[in-house]
Formats: structure tokens, C-alpha cells, sequence
């Protein structure tokens, strides 16, 4: 249950970065994703219950991830407590069909997995709580390669 709060009132822009639309999403949406008609993938339990951020990569099959230069991760460097933290993700990669966050330091580290299956520059964004100072990472799959990004977030408790 602690979970699924992360997501409650999550908005979510994916697509081409030329025409976003942020789309909101609910929570039952993540609880009890559909599937019409096998379109969309098996939900990843096993990896969004992952302890480790080793035992979520594992699940998702992501395995030797290249550093992703022409990957962009826009996240501050310092975030307000209690505050939703706005993480976005860009790249020029060619047919980007996955994009993980993960966040290290967090007994659940998996935040997200966005599957766009879009060609040409994507911008993905995601507003999630981050309870702590952490280390977040964007794994993104552009057609069989993983790239990876990584960004520290501190967190202040007052506004500057």
C-alpha cells in the first residue's frame, strides 16, 4: 500500500517533444493495469516490490547498460520535502520503446516504467515523493541497447 501512494496523483507527459499532453493518471490505474488484448506488457510486480535496485534491474532484465550521452535527466538538485519532485526525461535515441526510474536509497526503489514506443526526440515526466536524498537513475531502451543517467536530489526543508 505504501506503493501505490507514490503514484496517487502522479501526472505523467509522454510523447514526442514537440506535442506533449500530460495525461493523469489514478491510483487504480497502477494497482490494475489493463491489458486489452495483450497490447500492453505483463505488470512488472516482482520489479516495482524489488528491495535492491540490483533485484529491480534484475526483474526487468536490464542488464550492462551503456552511459547514455544522448540521454538527458532533469531533476533538481535540490527538492523541497514533502514536495512533489518533477523528474523528466529526454533523448534524441532512435525508436525509445522503455524508459525505468529507479531511485537509490528508497526501501522500493523502482519509481517508474514508462513504455512509449515512440521514434524520434521523447521527453517523458514524472512527479513523484522522495522521502529522502537520493541517487536517481533513468534506464532507457532505445531498440536492444539499455542507457543509463544518473542525478543526486537532496532535499531542503525550507524554501531558499
Amino acid at each position: 500500500m505504501q506503493r501505490r501512494a507514490l503514484f496517487i496523483g502522479a501526472t505523467l507527459a509522454v510523447g514526442p517533444l514537440r506535442a506533449q499532453q500530460p495525461v493523469r493518471f489514478d491510483a487504480q490505474l497502477f494497482a490494475n493495469p489493463p491489458a486489452p488484448d495483450g497490447a500492453i506488457e505483463q505488470w512488472p510486480k516482482a520489479a516495482f516490490e524489488s528491495p535492491t535496485v540490483e533485484a529491480a534491474l534484475s526483474a526487468l532484465g536490464i542488464a550492462n547498460p551503456q552511459p547514455g550521452t544522448a540521454v538527458l535527466l532533469d531533476a533538481p538538485d535540490i527538492a523541497l520535502d514533502a514536495q512533489p519532485v518533477r523528474i523528466a526525461v529526454e533523448t534524441s535515441l532512435p525508436k525509445v520503446d522503455r524508459v525505468v526510474l529507479l531511485a537509490d536509497r528508497l526501501p522500493r526503489p523502482l519509481l517508474a516504467v514508462v513504455a512509449p514506443v515512440v521514434s524520434g526526440p521523447t521527453r517523458i515526466a514524472v512527479s513523484v515523493f522522495l522521502p529522502r536524498p537520493t541517487r536517481v537513475r533513468a534506464y532507457v531502451r532505445s531498440d536492444t541497447a539499455w542507457y543509463v543517467v544518473q542525478r543526486e536530489v537532496k532535499l531542503a526543508l525550507e524554501p531558499a
